[in-house]
Parts: structure tokens; sequence; C-alpha cells
């Protein structure tokens, strides 16, 4: 059994790679020094991996954390994925293969694997990308925005008067935000910041799924991260939407992008 564990910047997800699934899945919110608390809920009740995957981009400190949670429970050191320039017959698009984020490079990896053709693939989390691969399994490159929540904070942290206007329901009015109603222009300033958020991303998405191909020329669209299945249901393309491609490309062997 595989421990995969996929650190992002404000959550942690987890699961157990066992005869080719996914299993024992879970996730846990984490604002750094919150990692140690949400590290304790994927270990609650495992039983000792065989090896521990890791896809990091928090940072040194949480690698830290994670190697020395890891050596506490089991007695191991847990492994650390690292963009290549080639794997699974996915070709890195950056100059540098290195430095695309390993996030990106397994959701792309998953995506391809599971859909080999000209691609889309979002990850919407605290920052959103978006990645375009071609037919041939080349990376085209991809774009690099802030999520929702970032969009929100600028205003609200930047601008004092809509901080003072925008109201505390942010969140809760994200998640009633239906497909008909993204289409609609804000009434109040808490509207106008939620809405422009929402159409931002749902047009940049749309914009970049067609430079692709778009549906019609073959591409399809694939969407993880955190808001994931908001942007899909946003796009009415709630088909699009795959929560787990980073894990799921953290479990692929064999293993030529995972370092110790």
């Amino acid at each position: 059994m595989k421990l995969l564990l996929d650190v992002g910047n404000s959550s942690l997800k987890w699961a157990c790679s066992s005869a080719g699934e996914l299993v024992n899945r879970g996730q846990a919110p984490h604002r750094n020094r919150d990692l140690a608390v949400a590290l304790e809920l994927a270990l609650q009740d495992k039983p000792r991996p065989d090896e521990v995957r890791v896809a990091n981009v928090a940072g040194p400190a949480a690698a830290a954390l994670i190697r020395d949670a890891m050596a506490a429970r089991f007695g191991i050191a847990p492994v650390f994925a690292r963009s290549r320039d080639s794997a699974h017959g996915l070709r890195n698009g950056y100059r540098d293969p290195g430095q695309l984020g390993i996030d990106r490079w397994l959701a792309m990896s998953a995506a391809w694997q599971k859909f080999p053709g000209p691609l889309c693939v979002v990850d919407a989390g605290t920052a959103v990308t978006v990645d375009i691969i071609a037919a041939d399994g080349r990376h085209a490159g991809g774009l690099i925005v802030p999520g929702l929540a970032l969009m929100a904070a600028a205003l609200r942290r930047e601008t004092g008067d809509l901080d003072r206007a925008a109201g505390p329901d942010f969140e809760r009015d994200l998640h009633e935000t239906r497909l008909q109603d993204r289409y609609s222009l804000g009434l109040d300033t808490a509207g106008g910041i939620r809405l422009g958020a929402i159409r931002s991303l749902v047009a940049l998405i749309a914009d970049c799924l067609a430079g692709a191909g778009g549906a019609d020329g073959g591409a399809k669209l694939v969407i993880t991260g955190g808001d994931g299945a908001r942007l899909a249901g946003w796009l009415g393309r709630p088909d699009a939407h795959l929560p787990d491609l980073v894990l799921a490309g953290l479990a692929l062997d064999p293993v030529c992008y995972v370092a110790a």
C-alpha cells in the first residue's frame, strides 16, 4: 500500500493507493501552522505503508514537518514528487521543466492517462492554473491567476471601502450561485465582487478551451481542485470535474518523476 499526500497552499488531501485504486481518501484545511493537525487526521488509523509519496507546494517548512511525521509514525522517509521533462507520454513545455508546479504536472499526467488527446486541465485551488496539452502529449504552456477567494481578498485588503461593503458571507454566497445566476450583474458591492470573480475565471477557462480546440475540435476540459466542482457547474460542464487528479498522478507507476 502507498500513502499519497497532496499538500496544497490551504488544504491537505490524502489517499491510499492499493491495487490501482485510490481508497481511504480524505482532506482537511490547513494554514501552515495547522498542517500538523491535518496530518494527524490523514495518518489516523493508517497501517504502515510500503511507501509515502508527497506532492508539496506549501514550501520547505511543510516538507520538513511531513518528513518528521513519517519518521515518527512509520519509521520511513517519504519521497517528494518533482516535475520532469517527460513521463507517461506527456512532455513538459517549460523551458526549465523543474519549475513547473508539481501539482500541475501530476494533474496533467493523470488527465493524460485518462484522456490521451488535446486537453485543457484546470486546477482551481488557492490559485487557478490552466494548462493546455496538445494531441501528441506536448504541454503547450499554461496560465496562473488568483482563485476566487484570493480575488475577493485582494480587493477587500487593498480597498477600504470595498472591505466595509462586501460583507462577511462571500463563501456562502459563492456556494449558492447557480449556473443561471453567474450571468448576472451585481446589485450591491458584495455581488459585484463575487460575480466579477466568477465571471473572470469562467471566461478565462472558456477562452483557453476554445484556443485548444474546444469540444467541437476534440479538446476535453478536465477540472480539479477545491473550487473545481463550482467552476464545472458554472461552465455547465459537471462531467469535467475530477476531484483527485493530483493524487491520481502521484499514484502512477513507474515513479520516474518521484525523487527522495
